[in-house]
């Protein structure tokens, strides 16, 4: 895999079937337009305190698909067939824009109408 100290920032690269990890940086790191694949004993894409992730897929890993600490944010990532967590956040961390597997979504109510999942839960009775 590839592992990056403090503040460093990965971009467009694909990781594939490490024993490890896939990707793995400390604190204030980037991962930007990555794919993970395969890790046969590690998690796709695994951040610090502070990270972003942003454009990434993590698929088929032995653990998670992506896993951040503390205040970081995940966006437009697709996390899929992975053993365990598909994205995994600590508290004060962020997840926008994510894909998940179709089975995940049996039998959950389409909230479409409602523009967003905040106004939904406004709607529902206390």
């Amino acid at each position: 895999g590839s592992s990056v100290e403090n503040q460093s920032t990965v971009s467009r690269c694909v990781v594939r079937g490490n024993g490890g990890s896939g990707i793995s940086g400390g604190v204030h790191c980037v991962v930007l337009g990555c794919v993970a694949t395969g890790q046969t004993a590690g998690t796709g894409i695994t951040l610090g305190q502070n990270g972003v992730v942003s454009d990434c897929t993590a698929a088929e890993n032995s653990i998670n698909g992506i896993t951040v600490s503390t205040g970081s944010v995940v966006s437009r990532c697709a996390a899929r067939l992975n053993t365990g967590i598909g994205i995994s956040t600590s508290n004060g961390s962020t997840v926008q824009g994510f894909v998940c597997e179709a089975a995940a979504m049996a039998g959950a109510e389409d909230i479409t109408a409602f523009g967003g999942w905040k106004a939904w839960l406004a709607s529902r009775p206390a």
